[in-house]
């Protein structure tokens, strides 16, 4: 799929370290130096691991791990802090070798996992699963508290990128030329009541599954 979608170099885990060294600081750092040596301009996707289940005790606790909350949550909180330094880390390299001023960097998570409502003893609801999405380094400033879709990060990120001639445009809507109406969940919950964006999910599993982009 990483070919058919355009992709000229693919890393996995093995690429770097194997199992429990793999580290998402080590592959950020990584990732700086080979977007610097790559030709530009450069697409990079980058997935992080480290903030994934099973969560493991930290090894230099913060007041996070202390926090009145089933431990699972407290190590979750710890990961995230992590990777919250680790992320600035990258943009701080990134920075150093003269690349972050021409680079639009989008940080998004893909699910949600441990949710507001673990760390308030309730029941969950649809709003706690949202996940928050940044992007930095655009000539646009805009903030959206109205929900969005994963199908929306797509078109967004070519409008940013000034790629509007691209041939393919995603399912969703560029965040920069509406407000969002709609977002679904995978189990089919939906937020707001444009349903095509339940049916876009449908669209999605057929693409995959169809092997689409080698067509």
């Amino acid at each position: 799929l990483a070919q058919a979608l355009g992709f000229d170099r693919f890393y996995d885990c093995t690429a770097q370290s194997t199992g429990d060294d793999l580290s998402d600081e080590a592959m950020l750092r990584a990732a700086v130096d080979s977007i610097a040596a790559s030709p530009k301009p450069v697409f990079a996707h980058l997935v992080t691991l480290n903030t994934h289940q099973p969560y493991r005790a930290p090894d230099s606790p913060t007041a996070l791990s202390r926090v009145d909350a089933p431990r699972r949550v407290a190590y979750a909180l710890e990961a995230f802090h992590r990777l919250d330094a680790q992320i600035g880390d990258f943009l701080e390299r990134l920075r150093r070798r003269g690349l972050l001023e021409n680079s639009i960097v989008a940080i998004v998570s893909d699910h949600n996992d441990v949710d507001l409502n673990e760390l308030e003893g309730r029941e969950p609801t649809v709003d706690d699963t949202y996940c928050a999405m940044i992007v930095t380094g655009t000539v646009v400033t805009k903030s959206i508290d109205t929900p969005a879709g994963q199908v929306d990060i797509y078109p967004t990120l070519l409008d940013l990128a000034g790629c509007n001639d691209y041939s393919w445009k995603g399912l969703g809507s560029s965040l920069l030329r509406r407000e969002p109406a709609s977002a679904a969940y995978c189990d089919g919950t939906l937020v707001g009541a444009d349903h095509r964006t339940l049916e876009a999910w449908d669209v999605s599993r057929r693409i995959i599954k169809g092997n689409y982009f080698a067509k």
